[in-house]
């Protein structure tokens, strides 16, 4: 079936080799940072536009080019319900290091203020060193290693929080090669409902008189009825999928909200 069409990829690639590389990316990929420190890392992110061909079933590749011969790393996450980049891109901060154990991502304060940022938090090293752990409070850790000689090494993990700054702990890590860390805000999708939805299914319950009418001919409830049905925004754009409706309706009627997911 393929990838939904309007999520977002982020790619993160490390390159070691004894001269950093500079990082190249396939058509329809935009870069957002590029950092050497004898280890040479990039961000990048494409959002899905349904044309790539991607098959979806965890084969899909991209080809990523480099100006030397080097050995890589490279982690992919696709992100749902992320603001589209052409509205806001990613915003990343890096700093670079080495020595030691401690793969210390920076503080970013991204544009827009508090909102319910996806924090991205990678560490990208050398030379067999390894990172064990995320920082506090981050999940989803996953972690990449090249083999051979200058050896690539990145991991990444992540938390979704409310805040206008956000300063990630440090990365558990052992070895003394040079590192490179990022620290990576997606914007939520803001994207709110507009013009008026269309009511697709509306089921009314409730006690009814003996005629099996639960309102009397003025259209007024004798008691209150609860009210279940779906509802979506689908006759102009921008388009929402099929929401559910709940909520009692009184003498004075129905006063509910729905949630609609854009769907274009």
């Amino acid at each position: 079936p393929g990838l939904d069409t309007g999520k977002l990829l982020m790619a993160f690639f490390c390159a070691s080799s004894g001269t950093p590389p500079e990082i190249g990316w396939p058509a329809g990929w935009t870069e957002i940072s590029e950092d050497a420190n004898a280890v040479n890392a990039a961000v990048a992110y494409h959002e899905i536009t349904g044309s790539e061909g991607y098959a979806g079933d965890g084969t899909d590749t991209i080809s990523v080019s480099t100006t030397t011969s080097t050995r890589s790393a490279h982690i992919v996450l696709m992100i749902d319900k992320a603001e589209q980049p052409a509205t806001q891109a990613p915003e990343e901060t890096n700093s670079t290091g080495g020595g030691g154990s401690a793969v210390d991502p920076p503080s970013l304060s991204p544009t827009g203020g508090s909102k319910s940022y996806l924090w991205i938090a990678v560490a990208n090293r050398r030379s067999g060193a390894t990172v064990t752990a995320p920082p506090t409070n981050y999940t989803g850790f996953v972690s990449v290693e090249s083999d051979g000689p200058f050896q690539a090494f990145i991991a990444i993990a992540y938390r979704q929080l409310a805040a206008a700054t956000e300063d990630p702990g440090t990365f558990t890590s052992s070895g003394t090669g040079n590192w490179v860390s990022y620290t990576v805000a997606v914007h939520p999708d803001d994207r709110s409902a507009t013009g008026t939805p269309e009511s697709t299914a509306l089921i009314l319950t409730g006690t009814s008189d003996v005629n099996g009418e639960v309102e009397d001919t003025s259209f007024e409830f004798a008691s209150n009825q609860p009210v279940r049905g779906v509802a979506r925004k689908a006759s102009a754009a921008p388009l929402y999928r099929q929401g559910v409706i709940v909520g009692t309706i009184t003498s004075n009627g129905l006063d509910t909200n729905a949630l609609l997911i854009p769907d274009q």
